[in-house]
């Protein structure tokens, strides 16, 4: 887990080293891949069951 958190933040990282907009021909695609990442990400890994509350 260590690990994935390493890599996430260092991709984090280089997408904020770059200063201008950057127009290329598959964007479309980058966007779907970062799309899925996150789905994958939030599907995956979630929090210890005791710090999920109940509500009733």
């Amino acid at each position: 887990m260590k690990k994935i958190k390493q890599q996430l933040t260092e991709l984090i990282k280089q997408v904020e080293q770059i200063e201008t907009p950057i127009i290329c021909d598959n964007a479309v695609e980058i966007i779907e891949l970062s799309h899925h990442l996150f789905q994958q990400i939030h599907n995956k890994i979630s929090p210890p069951q005791k710090n999920i509350v109940e509500w009733f």
